[in-house]
């Protein structure tokens, strides 16, 4: 019979499973704080602040939002034992948005046009006759 081996010097001596490095920690934490700021930069209030920030980049840059997105989903989910893809989900999104726009009446630019220049100046702005 051999007995069981003891830990040698500072074996087992470590973090226990589970915690996160502090530098991790801390790094995280900075990233928090910076979305909230972007957020509260694009007209968000309070802790999620930092969604209205998300949803610009989404409008603004799609591939490089996606690419987060892919990072922090999962690539199927389960659904009564069948899996769906991602993509799938993604596919039917763009598809309902599609829909909803045919659906919503045409937004008309109302935005005032400016004069050119020369066009419409005020009594007294012309330039002396030479």
């Amino acid at each position: 019979m051999t007995a069981a081996k003891q830990p040698r010097g500072n074996a087992g001596k470590g973090r226990k499973k589970g915690v996160p490095n502090r530098v991790t920690g801390d790094v995280r934490e900075m990233i928090r704080m910076t979305l909230r700021a972007a957020g509260e930069d694009c007209g968000g209030r309070g802790r999620r602040a930092g969604v209205a920030y998300l949803r610009k980049q989404a409008h603004e840059n799609p591939k490089a939002f996606m690419a987060l997105l892919g990072k922090i989903v999962p690539t199927t989910i389960e659904t009564d034992g069948a899996p769906i893809l991602l993509e799938e989900i993604v596919l039917l999104a763009l598809e309902r948005r599609a829909d909803e726009a045919e659906t919503q009446p045409e937004m008309i630019d109302a935005t005032p046009a400016l004069d050119p220049p020369g066009v419409g100046a005020s009594v007294g702005n012309d330039p002396p006759a030479g």
